[in-house]
C-alpha cells in the first residue's frame, strides 16, 4: 500500500505535471476542480485548514463544472492522489491527533501548496473574463493559499509519514486479518482441516466477541442501543465457547501449526486491548472490523464442519460407542478409534455450531458501526467514499520555462 510519504512525493511531481502540460483551452482549464477541492478539503479538516481556505473550497464545490478532466490528464491524476491520501489521513485519526501541531502543518502547507501552483496555472488558461463560472473563486484561491507556496516541500515525520490504507503492521487489524485468512484457508481444506482448527476457531470467535461485548456495555459515553449489542455479543461469545467444547470421544487428526500461530497473535493483540480504555475511533473501528470477520469465518467453520459430518470423516472413541458396537464387531478393542458410524456424536457438533452462528448473526445486526471523523467524505449512504491510484508509477518531472514552477515552493 502507498503511504503518506510516497503519496505526497506523487502529489508533488502530478502537480510539476500540470504546470508543464498546460490546459489546452479555458474549457479544458475548468474541468477536474470538483475531485481537487472535495479531496484536498478532506485532508484539510483534519489539519486545522485557514477559514478562508475551507471557505472557498466549499463555494468552488458549488459553483465549479462538476466534471473530470480527461482520465490521463495531470489535473485528474492530482484529484485521485488527494483522494487516496484524505483516504490514508482519514483513516487514522488518532496517529494524525498524535502527530502534533508540527506534523500537522507539514502535512496541511503540501495540500496548500499544490492547490496555488494549479490554481495559479487555472487562472492563465482562463479568460480574464469576471463573468466566467468559478473564475473569482480560483483567483480567490490561488491568493489565500500563496503563502504556503514559499514554504519549502517537506513530508510529515513518522509515524505519520508511514501510515498506510490497509491493516498497520503489529495492529489489532492485522492480527484478526492474518488469522481469518489463515483458519479459512485450513477449514475448507479436506486435507488440512483438524479437530483442533474447529476448536481453536471456534475458542477465538468467542474470544473476539467478548472482547467486543467488553467495549460495548462499559457504562460510560456508549448509545443505548450499544448495550443490547453487549449483550448479544455475549451471548454469541458463551454459544462458540460451547461449539468449540468439543467431547473427547471424537477425533479428526492432524496438525494445524499455521493456525496455532496466528490464533496466538491475535489472543495477544485483544490482550493488549484489555490493558488500555478503548474508546479511540480506531480501536472501536478494529473491533467492528473483527466481528465482521469473524462472523465470515464462522460461515467457512460452519460449511467445512457439515462436509465433514456428512462425509462420515470424523473419528470416534469405541469405548463411546458402548457395548453394542463391540459385540456387533468382535476383536475391536475398546481403546480403539473408528470412523463415525453415524452417531449421535457430529449431530451435536453441527447443532451447537448452528447455534453459535445464529447468535453471531444476531449480534452482528445489533452493531452500530462506530461513527467517522467530520473530516470523512461521505456518499449519500452515508458511507466512506474509497478511490484507489496505482502510487508505484514513477512520474518524469518536467519544468516549463515560461510558467512558475514547483520548485519555488515545492522544493525537496
Amino acid at each position: 500500500m502507498a503511504t503518506v510519504e510516497t503519496l505526497l512525493a506523487a502529489l508533488h511531481d502530478r502537480t510539476g505535471e500540470y504546470i508543464s502540460e498546460h490546459p489546452a483551452t479555458s474549457e479544458a482549464a475548468k474541468l477536474g476542480w470538483h475531485r481537487l477541492a472535495l479531496n484536498a478539503m478532506r485532508i484539510l479538516v483534519m489539519t486545522s485548514p485557514p477559514a478562508d481556505v475551507t471557505t472557498i473550497l466549499k463555494q468552488i464545490l458549488r459553483h465549479v463544472d462538476p466534471r473530470d478532466a480527461p482520465v490521463n490528464s495531470a489535473m485528474t491524476a492530482i484529484g485521485y492522489t488527494l483522494g487516496v491520501l484524505a483516504d490514508t489521513v482519514n483513516s487514522h485519526p488518532d496517529t494524525l491527533k498524535a502527530a502534533g501541531h508540527a506534523g500537522r502543518t507539514q502535512l496541511r502547507s503540501c495540500i496548500l501548496g499544490t492547490l496555488h501552483h494549479v490554481a495559479a496555472i487555472t487562472l492563465q488558461a482562463l479568460p480574464a473574463d469576471s463573468t466566467v463560472p468559478g473564475r473569482n473563486l480560483i483567483r480567490d484561491l490561488a491568493d489565500a493559499t500563496e503563502a504556503a507556496a514559499y514554504a519549502p516541500w517537506r513530508t510529515p515525520h513518522q509515524p505519520l509519514a508511514g501510515l498506510s490504507l490497509g491493516p498497520t503492521p503489529g495492529s489489532l487489524d492485522q492480527a484478526v486479518d492474518r488469522w481469518a485468512r489463515c483458519a479459512t484457508d485450513i477449514l475448507t481444506s479436506p486435507s488440512r482441516v483438524t479437530s483442533y482448527a474447529f476448536q481453536r476457531t471456534a475458542a477465538t470467535i468467542a474470544r473476539v466477541c467478548f472482547a467486543a461485548a467488553a467495549v460495548l456495555t462499559e457504562p460510560a459515553g456508549e448509545r443505548a442501543g450499544d448495550h443490547i449489542a453487549g449483550s448479544t455479543l455475549a451471548a454469541a461469545a458463551q454459544a462458540w465457547q460451547t461449539a468449540a467444547d468439543w467431547p473427547p470421544e471424537v477425533r479428526l487428526g492432524g496438525r494445524t501449526t499455521p493456525l496455532r500461530q496466528r490464533s496466538s497473535e491475535l489472543d495477544q493483540a485483544l490482550a493488549g486491548l484489555a490493558h488500555v480504555a478503548v474508546s479511540s475511533l480506531t480501536e472501536h473501528e478494529a473491533l467492528f472490523g473483527a466481528v465482521l470477520r469473524a462472523e465470515r469465518v464462522s460461515a467457512s467453520y460452519q460449511a467445512a464442519l457439515v462436509q465433514v459430518v456428512t462425509s462420515h470423516s470424523l473419528w470416534v472413541s469405541v469405548e463411546a460407542l458402548g457395548s453394542h458396537y463391540l459385540t456387533r464387531h468382535p476383536g475391536t478393542a475398546r481403546a480403539d478409534w473408528v470412523i463415525d458410524p453415524g452417531t449421535l456424536h457430529g449431530e451435536a457438533l453441527l447443532s451447537a455450531s448452528e447455534r453459535a452462528g445464529a447468535a453471531l448473526r444476531q449480534a452482528v445486526d445489533h452493531i452500530h458501526r462506530p461513527v467517522t471523523p467530520a473530516g470523512w467524505a461521505r456518499s449519500p449512504r452515508d458511507r466512506p467514499v474509497w478511490e484507489t491510484i496505482t502510487a508505484s508509477r514513477q512520474l518524469q518531472r518536467r519544468r516549463s520555462t515560461n510558467a512558475p514552477g514547483p520548485s519555488r515552493g515545492m522544493g525537496r
